[in-house]
């Protein structure tokens, strides 16, 4: 069920508020506070000492048709070309397979989709460190290189690697073949969960019939979606960077923590540069990055850096300049002059809940947003440059300043994009469709727990990203939802102790038993939405901290008759037209923004 606004409910003791509609059009979800520490994940990006290589474009594919989807691994297709297995089509990578074919039955495939790429490796990263990135295969992933076996994955949308480098080694500039298995399919245990239903009739349908049923109404769209690279580092490398920020009148802190593998380190240097590329704190680091045996770092893996006269990380529609990031340089030096150099870029801000309040840089903050769905063209959910600006150029015309990457984790590009622009995200997890006893078991929770300490490693130094959702809409009023839920929460506050965490909740408040809960023709819509505004505004003085209209743009859904034609909440058909809507809501976030700096002033809008 799609929500069409998010309310924010803060954990203070407030009484929930009655219901005011008397049918669950509208989503709730609550702020629960902060709990513990964080770690950072890095980009595969290149620089001085680090080469990236891109696998994305044409792959060969084929899917495994066979009545068990079992023949690629009977007939270990990826021991030989995938050619010679039998017929393969010219397949995108990366994208979302499943609208890029012509028939139902392959629109609709579930089990193992194979995809093949040939390469030949940089002589530069014959010696070196050698890891491949994929930054998302759904929903299962196996990984050969030349028909050795060399990863495995559970979970969409977030990344995973594998060090190649003993292989790229041996191989000394030959062609490589690089297999992967990708399977879509969805259980009660995975993350989002479904479920297989075999027709039995045979009257009905042919011998061994399946077909795979969810519990949420977007695609299943499966692939490797997201791009595929190598990155090829010293054998000393910075294998993570961790960055937490504050601030005190006009000092900034960066609170850092750098984990190095791959050997000893004589020297590492540090520094900080401002968003005008000025050295401002920490190491000058060497112009040249030469390693030097009689050069030696005053800092260490972790520490503090002062920023003088910081200039903090704002939103869109704070009278500031938005988006402003600082560069962390940093150095690794081992033996025999081998070296590393990586720069993260990253804001200075704080997120903090005060009361019913919540505060960026102690200053309050009203979010209006959207949610959003990144499969809404023939992508699928694979990454597209040109797509993804055009959304932020929407979310721009709207004056939104937030949205959620409902209802899982985005191209990390896309929260590139935001820190850049000053947009503020509320980052999921893919944990949509939790309806049943089935999916609140020990497995689910382990696979939960997995994908969210991989969420959170990933865009954790982002800092549009202001709070995790830990699911969208479960079962919230079963008995088993509270234990499962206690341990969700704090493991997110474990992993992260600088940001709140929020879960999106349709179920009534007596019988909710996560977190207590509050209370679509297009003239239909633009009456919801003026009915809405007043009662927003008047609970603005109370406790509401943000609204996030459902949805920016028109989605695709599986066939049948729920959804005809897919889901048309959207302000924006999938073409990106903007529907009347979309022009009421950019009237109110647009004065919403004017509004900001008197953000407790009623404003009734919409009338």
């Amino acid at each position: 069920m799609a929500s069409f606004v998010w309310l924010f409910k803060l954990l203070t003791g407030v009484s929930p508020v009655s219901l005011l509609m008397t049918q669950s059009y509208v989503c709730f979800f609550t702020l629960l506070g902060v709990g513990a520490a964080v770690v950072s994940g890095l980009q595969p990006l290149g620089s001085e000492s680090r080469q990236v290589l891109q696998l994305d474009g044409l792959w060969s594919f084929r899917l495994d048709s066979s009545p068990d989807r079992n023949d690629g691994f009977k007939q270990t297709w990826y021991k030989r070309p995938l050619s010679e297995t039998g017929p393969v089509m010219d397949m995108p990578v990366p994208s979302s397979y499943n609208d890029l074919m012509q028939t139902p039955t392959d629109r609709d495939f579930v089990g193992w989709a194979w995809y093949e790429r040939r390469f030949r490796p940089p002589i530069a990263c014959h010696a070196r460190r050698a890891r491949l990135h994929f930054a998302s295969v759904h929903y299962y992933a196996i990984v050969w290189l030349d028909g050795l076996e060399i990863a495995t994955h559970e979970g969409g949308h977030l990344p995973f690697e594998a060090d190649i480098s003993s292989i790229l080694f041996q191989a000394k500039g030959r062609e490589l073949r690089l297999t992967v298995a990708a399977n879509n399919t969805l259980t009660p245990n995975t993350i989002p969960p479904g479920r297989i239903i075999y027709m039995n009739d045979t009257s009905q349908y042919p011998p061994g019939y399946f077909v795979q049923e969810v519990d949420f109404d977007f695609f299943n769209y499966a692939g490797i979606d997201r791009p595929v690279s190598i990155i090829c580092s010293s054998q000393v490398y910075v294998e993570d960077i961790l960055v937490t920020t504050n601030f005190s009148a006009s000092v900034g802190f960066v609170f850092y923590n750098i984990s190095i593998a791959g050997g000893t380190v004589t020297s590492i240097f540090v520094g900080l540069r401002d968003p005008k590329g000025r050295h401002v704190a920490g190491d000058a680091v060497l112009p040249d990055h030469i390693c030097l045996p009689s050069f030696h770092s005053t800092l260490s893996p972790h520490g503090l850096i002062k920023v003088p006269n910081v200039s903090l990380w704002w939103p869109v529609g704070m009278n500031t300049t938005p988006g402003l990031l600082y560069t962390l340089e940093v150095l690794v030096c081992g033996f025999d002059g081998e070296k590393d150099v990586v720069r993260l870029q990253f804001g200075i801000r704080t997120v903090r809940v005060v009361g019913s309040r919540l505060l960026l840089n102690d200053h309050e903050i009203y979010l209006h947003g959207l949610g959003r769905h990144e499969d809404a063209d023939l992508r699928g959910r694979g990454y597209d440059a040109v797509t993804m600006a055009k959304d932020a150029s929407l979310l721009s015309w709207l004056g939104a300043n937030a949205f959620r990457t409902s209802h899982y984790p985005y191209a990390e590009q896309t929260l590139d994009m935001a820190d850049r622009q000053g947009i503020l995200v509320i980052s999921e997890a893919p944990a949509v469709g939790l309806v049943t006893v089935d999916n609140f078991g020990k497995r689910s929770l382990e696979q939960h727990m997995t994908t969210l300490r991989e969420l959170i490693n990933r865009d954790r130094n982002h800092p549009s990203v202001i709070m995790w959702s830990l699911a969208n809409e479960p079962a919230s009023n079963l008995q088993v939802a509270e234990s499962y839920f206690r341990q969700v929460i704090a493991e997110a506050h474990r992993l992260d102790g600088t940001r709140p965490v929020t879960v999106v909740l349709n179920k009534g408040v007596s019988v909710d038993r996560v977190l207590p809960s509050v209370m679509f023709s297009e003239e239909y819509h633009l009456e919801v939405m003026r009915q809405h505004f007043p009662v927003f505004d008047e609970k603005r003085k109370d406790f509401l901290v943000g609204e996030m209209l459902w949805n920016l743009v028109d989605f695709n859904t599986p066939q049948g008759v729920k959804r005809m034609a897919g889901n048309r909440k959207g302000l924006f058909t999938r073409n990106r037209q903007p529907k009347m809507a979309a022009f009421l809501l950019r009237d109110r976030y647009v004065r919403l923004n004017n509004a900001s700096a008197h953000p407790l002033i009623p404003w009734c809008l919409g009338n």
